[in-house]
């Protein structure tokens, strides 16, 4: 059996832009996918709604720190804090202390790694870095998932941090093109285990 992970979230309020998270919980559903989606903290407290219907669905909901800040040039209290706080966020919203943790830009180092699993989280990272955040163009998001997804990846998307359109439009290419490849596609937890 053949897996891969869908990745994504950031939901921020700064973009006002909330509506591409509801676009893309409309394509996991209707294909029935269920994804891992990592909340900023602030955003969970602006749109408990969007994150009430991720879990509702089926989806997981991870830990993103509370603004996106790069915890390896925080202090140990600050990154207790963005952690810290993001997680009770979640757990206030959804009635799920979360038990995973995506670092912003990926930065993380012994200390970020330490505060984080005495936060009981565990750190994750990604294979494959569809860069949608740049807009590089629907066809382009498509074509690095497909050339570069193999067994066991984590494909890493957004659905914030601002006009996310070609992600939403590339999602159901993505999906179908993955399932004809023969994977199935996965919740982090599904794919550990």
């Amino acid at each position: 059996e053949i897996s891969a992970c869908l990745v994504g979230s950031e939901m921020c309020i700064r973009d006002r832009y909330p509506y591409y998270t509801s676009q893309i919980l409309d394509i996991l559903k209707q294909y029935h996918v269920h994804a891992t989606f990592f909340c900023i903290g602030e955003n969970v407290s602006y749109y408990p709604t969007l994150v009430q219907r991720e879990h509702a669905e089926g989806h997981v909901v991870g830990n993103h720190t509370w603004d996106h800040a790069d915890l390896t040039q925080q202090s140990v209290q600050k990154i207790q804090s963005e952690i810290g706080d993001t997680s009770i966020e979640i757990k206030d919203t959804i009635g799920v202390t979360p038990t995973l943790f995506r670092p912003p830009y990926g930065a993380i180092n012994a200390t970020v790694q330490s505060q984080a699993e005495q936060l009981h989280l565990t750190p994750l990272l990604w294979n494959v870095d569809t860069q949608d955040w740049q807009q590089p163009g629907t066809n382009s998001i498509v074509k690095t998932v497909l050339d570069n997804a193999r067994n066991g990846d984590i494909i890493l998307m957004h659905d914030g941090g601002g006009n996310r359109a070609q992600t939403v439009a590339a999602l159901p290419t993505i999906i179908t093109s993955l399932r004809q490849q023969g994977y199935q596609l996965v919740t982090v937890p599904e794919l550990i285990n």
